[in-house]
């Protein structure tokens, strides 16, 4: 069986959806927000809440999915280019997703415009 990565798995998880994001720098100004509020490294979950997806100040990830029947996980290391989050689980798979923070909100978008909306935990 292949190997899932987070992102295929965001991509799998919000098929069909295409919430019109339209991401910003990670460095604009965001409406309501404060520098806490505009950093990726944090814990987010989505709202079914089967997906954790976790960011750490040291570039690293971590990210659990489980919908009650299947469980899955992953780490690795990510860098960040304007409003583009480049991922690489620990098995050199990289996998990158243009990204928006709007106060306690994550929305990761693929270059298909699937998205998947997270929040602060």
């Amino acid at each position: 069986m292949k190997k899932c990565s987070f992102l295929l798995l965001l991509i799998w998880a919000g098929c069909g959806q295409n919430n019109n994001v339209t991401p910003k720098p990670i460095n604009t100004v965001v409406s309501y927000g404060n520098d806490k509020d505009m950093s990726i490294a944090s814990s987010w979950v989505n709202k079914p809440g089967d997906i954790k997806l976790s960011f750490f100040k040291n570039n690293t990830y971590s990210y659990l999915y489980n919908d009650g029947d299947y469980q899955f996980s992953e780490k690795g290391s990510y860098s960040i280019a304007g409003n583009s989050i480049h991922a690489k689980d620990s098995d050199g798979y990289s996998y990158r997703e243009t990204f928006l923070i709007n106060n306690n909100t994550l929305s990761l978008s693929d270059e298909y415009g699937y998205s998947q909306i997270f929040t602060r935990k």
